[in-house]
């Protein structure tokens, strides 16, 4: 049987998460919300910006602890730099730029 901790929900559909009972640092229960929340907001900003409005689906994100991973192609790099501004207004992450610039017949460049 598993043991709930305080803050520790168990819902249907949804992971859970081992945590150290002797552990005194209540944030790392909240990590995945954190992580989670930036990387919604990442979106938002993309999503936001004119130049990637209805087209945010085209990248992904990842954020663990203070790192903000980006990842998807575009045609230039020109717009693979106003998708790491766009995001560098996000408090409290640094940006990892995995986009892939892509040139008018697919291929790398």
């Amino acid at each position: 049987m598993e043991t709930l901790y305080p803050g520790q929900n168990q819902l249907a559909g949804v992971g859970t998460h081992e945590f150290n009972a002797q552990a005194s640092d209540h944030r790392l229960s909240t990590a995945p919300f954190r992580n989670q929340e930036v990387e919604e907001r990442a979106i938002a900003r993309l999503e936001n910006h004119p130049h990637f409005q209805g087209r945010s689906k085209a990248f992904q994100v990842r954020c663990h602890g203070q790192k903000l991973s980006v990842f998807g192609q575009v045609p230039t790099y020109y717009l693979k730099q106003l998708a790491q501004e766009a995001l560098r207004e996000i408090e409290g992450v640094s940006i990892e730029n995995q986009i892939v610039v892509l040139n008018s017949n697919g291929l790398m460049t």
